[in-house]
């Protein structure tokens, strides 16, 4: 959760956690996970799972280091991808189209899946604030995203729908995560 959804005036900038340590690929990354998509018994920091995209097939998958059966979803023309699971394990993927940012997520209201749009979006990612259980309560999944100049985010206690502005920012969302400075840390390099 942000606390009182707002970040510090001031950057407290450190190193990013793994394993947003490895090298940007907008077309693949790994988050921490559990042992199984909709076992979240053992907690989000069993394993690292890896999500990618295949543009040959228009496949989007996510496969475990280890446990665990991998989960697709069938997307056209997607140029990024970004991966976190829920408290539950559930998948929230974000992904870039040409046409705006992407949200897919398991919605408890509803007890499905469904997929939110940000039409006109230039980069989005998705993190979990903290993985480690002792926060479980105080956690979300938190949805950033690039749009009209402005870094936003989305957050899943409010079921994403309340957008939140951080700040003016030029270039590509290429990293949302834990910092080892106990800090919720954004990432935008220069557009190409």
């Amino acid at each position: 959760m942000v606390p009182l959804n707002t970040f510090t005036p001031s950057a407290v900038v450190s190193a990013y956690l793994p394993p947003l340590t490895d090298d940007y690929d907008p077309l693949t990354m790994r988050a921490p996970g559990g042992v199984a998509i909709g076992d979240g018994s053992q907690g989000r920091e069993t394993q690292f799972w890896t999500v990618s995209y295949d543009a040959a097939t228009d496949v989007i998958s996510v496969t475990p280091a280890s446990t665990g059966s991998p989960f697709t979803l069938t997307v056209a023309d997607v140029l990024s991808v970004c991966l976190a699971f829920d408290n539950n394990m559930a998948v929230a993927l974000a992904y870039m189209k040409a046409d705006g940012a992407y949200l897919y997520f398991f919605n408890g209201l509803h007890n499905a899946y469904e997929t939110l749009q940000v039409p006109g979006a230039t980069s989005c990612r998705v993190c979990v604030d903290k993985t480690t259980s002792f926060y479980n309560a105080g956690s979300d999944v938190i949805f950033a995203y690039t749009l009209g100049g402005t870094v936003s985010y989305r957050q899943q206690r409010d079921r994403y729908a309340i957008a939140y502005d951080v700040g003016p920012a030029s270039g590509v969302l290429t990293r949302v995560g834990p910092s080892a400075g106990n800090r919720l840390q954004l990432e935008i390099q220069p557009s190409a």
